[in-house]
């Protein structure tokens, strides 16, 4: 159940205040948490309109890193919270589905390239293969 809350922020140095709609958030997701797919420890959703705008992105698709566990393969490859999946080895991630076929795909002991994009700026970082 969605609920109106009135929120006052600073802006330019002046108070606004700004009526927001708070209610859960849907397609959140914990994946790669079994040894066989390789646990990279990282939680990631679905690209909404709104996250969308808040990365400025130019359309809604594509994954988002929600959350990187610490001394996970995913943060030792330097994946961080707001990263939008653009690639994994080179193939597009445009869904969830695309993501969870990606980690599917990966051979055990393989490493995963990943095409990122953070901020304004898109990087390549490697994933070493899960020990």
């Amino acid at each position: 159940m969605d609920k109106k809350a009135r929120l006052k922020v600073l802006r330019d140095k002046k108070e606004v205040t700004l009526t927001v709609t708070v209610g859960e958030l849907k397609d959140e997701e914990v994946v790669a948490s079994t040894k066989e797919k390789g646990e990279l420890g990282l939680t990631v959703r679905r690209v909404t309109p709104q996250m969308a705008e808040s990365l400025g992105l130019d359309r809604a698709e594509g994954v988002v890193v929600a959350a990187v566990e610490p001394g996970s393969p995913g943060d030792e490859a330097g994946l961080r919270r707001g990263d939008v999946i653009l690639e994994m080895d080179r193939k597009p991630i445009r869904t969830l589905a695309d993501y969870r076929k990606a980690i599917g795909e990966t051979k055990k002991g393989k490493g995963i390239l990943f095409l990122v994009r953070r901020g304004e700026n898109t990087l390549f970082l490697a994933l070493k293969p899960p020990r």
